[in-house]
């Protein structure tokens, strides 16, 4: 069952990171219309919107590969755990709010398009947990996790760790 819940938190370590990744090439490509999607949801002062706009996509863009490569696993799901929750308090404001709109999660990436307000916060929450969820489990298949192996060996307490 340990190599299971291993395995699956792997997986999960990887699709989160390349998900992460995915959505910061379209913004880290075009900036401007990113800053527009930032500016339709009023939720910062337009002084912060170019820090915001030109910031966040490379942050999305190391945590993705911080995840992806399996470094600092746990700090690198923390600082996705909280980009998660932001997007979703702004998501639910802009539904509250009733604006309507593209939610610019992804950019204008053909397949990402037109998903819906709801079903952008169904997907970041789904996000979060797993998110939250690595972030409290040490994945043996990340570089700490390989490290911590290698220096204790393979022995019953390196592999009983939570």
């Amino acid at each position: 069952m340990k190599i299971i819940t291993n395995y699956f938190f792997g997986i999960v370590r990887i699709l989160l990171g390349l998900i992460f990744i995915l959505a910061s090439f379209d913004k880290i490509a075009f900036p401007d219309q990113f800053m527009s999607s930032i500016l339709a949801y009023n939720v910062l002062p337009i002084s912060l919107v170019p820090i915001i706009g030109y910031s966040l996509p490379w942050i999305e863009l190391f945590v993705g590969v911080f995840l992806v490569v399996g470094l600092f696993t746990k700090e690198t799901a923390l600082v996705a755990s909280v980009l998660l929750f932001v997007f979703i308090v702004v998501l639910a404001t802009a539904v509250a709010r009733g604006i309507d709109m593209d939610c610019g999660c992804f950019g204008s990436m053909p397949l990402l398009e037109g998903i819906n307000f709801p079903g952008a916060i169904l997907r970041d929450v789904i996000l979060f947990v797993l998110a939250c969820l690595l972030w409290r489990k040490q994945n043996i298949f990340s570089l700490i996790g390989i490290r911590a192996i290698n220096e204790k060996g393979f022995t019953k307490n390196s592999t009983s760790r939570s």
